[in-house]
Parts: C-alpha cells; sequence; structure tokens
C-alpha cells in the first residue's frame, strides 16, 4: 500500500503544471523548459477538415515573480517563452488560376514568441490548501512557415492581445513539496494576420492583412514541486473563426489549434 502511494505521488509530481509558491522568498525566478505536441487543423465552409500540422515543438522561458504583503500572498509574475519546431503538414496545393486543390505533404515550421504578466492572491483556506485567483495580460506573436522551402508555400504572420482570468488549487504537504492544479480562460482583445507574399515562388498577392474571428482559449493544468524542482503537464485549445474575405477571395478558415506538453523547470529564491 505504501509503494502505491508513493507511486502516486510521484505520478501526480510528473503531471504537474504550475510554478511553486515559496513563501520564503519575496523575488524568485523559474528558468523552464517545455516540450509538448502540437496540432494545427483548418476546415472547409462545410465543415470538413482541410489540413492538419501536428508534430512536437520546444520553448524555454523564465518567470521572475515578486510577492508583497506581509505574508507575501499577492504577487506579480511575468512569463517570457519562446517556442520553436517543424511539424508535418497535411493539406492540398491550390492553384490560384484553376481553383483546383491537390493533396500535398510537406513540413510547417515555428517560431513563436509569447510574454504574459499575471497577478494573483493566495487565500489560505486551511493548513494544506490554498486557493488563488489570477488574472492578466499577455502578448503573442508567431511565424507559421507552410511548405517550409517550397515555393508554393507561404508565410503567415499572427499578432495576438489578450486578457486571462483563472484560478489555481494548491496542496501544501511542506515548504519543499506542494501539488497544484488551475485552468484559465484567455480571451484575444485583437488577433491579425498578415501574408507578405502569396505563394512564395511566384507572389501573386502581397501584403495581405486578415483577420480571424475572435474566441477565447482554454488552459489547463496540474503539477508539483519537490525541492524547487517543478514539473507541469498542460492542455490549450483554441478556435480561430473564419475570417473574412480579402483579395481574391483569401480567407483564414475556420482553424484550431491545441498542445499538451510537460514543462520542467528550478524555481531560485533571490530574496
Amino acid at each position: 500500500m505504501k509503494h502505491t502511494s508513493r507511486l502516486f505521488a510521484l505520478f501526480m509530481l510528473l503531471c504537474s503544471g504550475a510554478f511553486a509558491q515559496n513563501p520564503g522568498s519575496s523575488f524568485q525566478i523559474t528558468p523552464y523548459f517545455n516540450l509538448h505536441g502540437y496540432t494545427w487543423k483548418e476546415f472547409d465552409d462545410n465543415g470538413s477538415e482541410a489540413l492538419k500540422e501536428s508534430g512536437p515543438k520546444f520553448a524555454f522561458g523564465v518567470v521572475p515573480r515578486y510577492s508583497f504583503l506581509h505574508k507575501k500572498n499577492l504577487y506579480i509574475e511575468v512569463d517570457l517563452q519562446y517556442t520553436f519546431g517543424s511539424v508535418d503538414y497535411q493539406g492540398h496545393k491550390f492553384d490560384l488560376q484553376t481553383g483546383q486543390r491537390t493533396p500535398f505533404t510537406s513540413q510547417t515550421g515555428y517560431t513563436h514568441f509569447e510574454v504574459a504578466a499575471n497577478t494573483g492572491y493566495i487565500i489560505t483556506l486551511s493548513r494544506t490548501f490554498q486557493l488563488t485567483p489570477v488574472a492578466g495580460f499577455g502578448y503573442e506573436v508567431w511565424n507559421r512557415e507552410l511548405a517550409r522551402g517550397d515555393p508554393s508555400g507561404y508565410d503567415e504572420l499572427y499578432s495576438v492581445f489578450l486578457g486571462s482570468i483563472g484560478g489555481n488549487g494548491t496542496y501544501v504537504a511542506s515548504n519543499n513539496f506542494q501539488l497544484f492544479f488551475g485552468f484559465k480562460v484567455k480571451m484575444p482583445f485583437s488577433i491579425s494576420e498578415t501574408i507578405d507574399k502569396f505563394p512564395r515562388g511566384q507572389p501573386q498577392y502581397a501584403n495581405l492583412s486578415i483577420s480571424p474571428g475572435i474566441n477565447p482559449k482554454l488552459a489547463f493544468h496540474i503539477g508539483g514541486s519537490v525541492y524547487r524542482v517543478l514539473a507541469v503537464f498542460d492542455y490549450e485549445t483554441w478556435t480561430l473563426s473564419r475570417s473574412p474575405n480579402v483579395q481574391g477571395g483569401l480567407h483564414q478558415p475556420e482553424s484550431s489549434r491545441t498542445h499538451f506538453g510537460i514543462r520542467l523547470g528550478y524555481t531560485i529564491g533571490v530574496m
């Protein structure tokens, strides 16, 4: 029975997904590495799947946090993250002259930068359990290089401003061992998408500006920390509605983006 309990505790740790709250430090920094499986899908107007991208992406980042008040239960933190990777593309080539589509497989390259500022207030419900409502703002910018290196492909540049609200629950076994879980709803204020050349080899359109529809992101995490070493599983899903048509009837189809991954980090107490 003890062996089973230890395995369960280890599993919860490896499934964890937030940063530890260290009441001994007013200022702390958490560098981390993230590996996640990524999926992007686009759909025709009739709802059928037009393309799918899937594969691993990698990220690294840092989270500085400063805690206020006597009990250090009010904090502000900033998450800086850079993501990159190349995923499999299964879709179609589109002939602008004839309007015909032919099946096509390739690679899509991604680079992604994200900054998120959040504040939270830790409410102690008992000796071992804390509840933390959180809210914040963020900015994301990413480049999607379709048909990487192929003249029939093109680059999309997205930028998103958003706000977020959510909550975290923390089980504090001791100062050196914690388990936690949480969720966030992230609501974009604006989304812009630009294409400089379409297609890449012999451009027929240039400087296209597209506006996908705004929908909220949903994010969940579960995780833990032992002696400031963190392990986190997180999941995020997001749907972008179809954009209005621009030149030549081009548009961004209804699209969905999901990722599921693990984050590993170490918290350093500075002061």
